[in-house]
């Protein structure tokens, strides 16, 4: 029996990775390889729609929390058996307001509040740095190489598994991006970002071995582990001749515990199981047990998966069912003539309505042709409107020259008024200022000519006491009876006679 694994992405708390439009290239993929990707945008999340997927992706919640009551649930749905996909995006929780931490910190990491780049090894830039250093395993199988666009790095506690580190010339060099945990039944994987998945984008899902990644990663998850696995286990944990099971499968011989066969199907049995049971050994015997004792967990499983499906289907037809009792009930209580004149009504209506269509027809085309006449009257009045801006610029124009010349002739007059009066302020300084200059020489002379009667006056004092005094005096005195030659001092503004002096 074959079914399809059932895988959730979750879009009820605003996640970047969205199966309808940024992963559409993820969900091709993953359909083409027996896969059924389903939206879950019911909030809250919770235990009774997580039992019913193989795995659940949360891919770059931005700008919302997870509630508590969701948290635990997650991690039941982990630590029963269920597969998780946890993505986040450079700044982690803190860059994009969030707490996807809270999930998987218990599942042995958390994605930091940073950003890996590269200045070295990248795809052109340093934001989506190609990186090398991987761990051999089934999810890295045929990939050498991831592109790590726009991610956070990744701290890894207790038994987490690193898958992926960045490069020695990374920042931060050589720290986890991608990582794989158990938790309880379950596992999870973590990645540092989900644009790793991204449609169309560089470094998204078309970057190399992305492709291979995502495959990788969704089998692994969706799968129990490989025939040598378990063959392996069950040799280290359970041993040649320990188990109950073991020894009753290596014991048939002939058939002998087949139940109620009769002698010729014990013959056919005996002929086809007894040479495949003795070619294996006993060890191989235990692996093989455990084989078909896995896959008889999954074929459970399955049914169980599918037994919800049915039961879901049989709640919606159930619904379905009273739907249409509804509506049977509605149409047998259903008054036809009254219908009858509802349909009359409404063709009466839809007449008028066709009346009404046909009238607005008319009025359109009325309309058009008043707007062409509208238009021709727009095209004359834009016409007339230039006309008379052409007349106002010449006017303008006219008026501006105009003022022009008669603002250059009142600017000469002003100038040579402004000339004659600097020039008339200009002698009238120099006036005043000559006229301060004479008045302090007349002062000044005045002042000397004291000064000389002074000592004249000083110097006939001693003459006075001499005997030629007496000849002078009488020298002086012939000289007086003289005519008096008039001196007119300018200085002083007086007249004396010349040779008298001032005793």
């Amino acid at each position: 029996m074959s079914f399809r694994n059932l895988i959730y992405f979750d879009e009820s708390h605003n996640e970047g990775g969205r199966i309808n439009t940024t992963y559409t290239g993820l969900k091709e993929l993953l359909e083409k390889n027996n896969f059924e990707c389903v939206a879950l945008t019911e909030f809250p999340i919770t235990y009774d729609r997580l039992k019913k997927c193989s795995a659940l992706v949360i891919a770059g919640p931005d700008m919302a929390k997870f509630r508590t009551s969701e948290i635990e649930d997650i991690l039941k749905y982990v630590y029963d058996g269920g597969s998780l996909v946890l993505m986040s995006d450079a700044g982690g929780d803190s860059g994009h307001m969030t707490n996807l931490n809270k999930i998987a910190q218990p599942l042995g990491f958390q994605f930091n509040a940073d950003q890996v780049i590269d200045q070295k090894l990248n795809l052109g830039v340093d934001t989506v740095p190609i990186l090398e250093q991987v761990t051999p395993h089934d999810i890295t199988r045929g990939v050498a190489s991831i592109s790590y666009r726009a991610g956070c790095s990744i701290t890894v506690a207790g038994d987490a598994q690193i898958l992926f580190k960045s490069n020695q010339t990374s920042t931060p060099p050589s720290v986890p991006v991608l990582v794989l945990s158990n938790y309880g039944k379950g596992k999870t994987v973590g990645i540092g970002t989900y644009e790793i998945f991204r449609d169309r984008l560089l470094g998204g899902l078309n970057a190399k071995h992305h492709l291979t990644l995502a495959l990788n990663i969704f089998q692994y998850l969706a799968t129990r582990q490989s025939f040598v696995e378990e063959a392996e286990v069950v040799v280290e944990e359970v041993g040649e001749e320990s188990s109950p099971l073991l020894k009753e499968l290596t014991e048939i011989k002939g058939g002998k515990n087949l139940i109620e066969a009769d002698s010729k199907q014990e013959k056919v049995v005996e002929a086809k199981v007894t040479p495949l049971i003795e070619s294996y050994t006993s060890k191989e015997q235990a692996a093989i047990l455990k084989a078909i004792s896995q896959d008889v967990t999954n074929l459970s499983a399955s049914i169980k998966e599918q037994l919800y499906t049915i039961s879901d289907l049989q709640e919606k037809i159930a619904e379905a069912s009273r739907r249409i009792e509804k509506i049977a009930l509605t149409f047998k209580n259903l008054d036809f003539n009254q219908l009858n004149d509802h349909l009359n009504n409404l063709s009466t209506s839809f007449k008028k309505i066709d009346e009404t269509v046909g009238q607005l027809l008319e009025y359109n085309q009325s309309l058009k042709a008043q707007f062409e006449g509208f238009k021709l009257i727009q095209e004359d009045y834009g016409k007339t409107i230039q006309s008379l801006i052409d007349t106002i610029k010449s006017a303008v124009d006219a008026a501006v020259n105009k003022i022009s010349i008669n603002f250059s002739e009142d600017l000469k007059l002003l100038n040579t008024s402004l000339k004659n009066t600097v020039q008339e302020i200009l002698e009238n300084i120099i006036l005043k200022k000559l006229s301060e200059s004479l008045k302090s020489q007349e002062q000044r002379l005045e002042m000397l000519e004291n000064s000389l009667n002074e000592k004249l006056n000083k110097l006939l004092s001693e003459f006075s006491k001499k005997p030629v005094v007496e000849e002078v005096k009488t020298q002086i005195y012939r000289e007086s009876e003289k005519p008096a030659a008039t001196t007119q001092v300018k200085r002083t503004g007086k007249r004396r006679t010349q040779g008298s002096p001032s005793i």
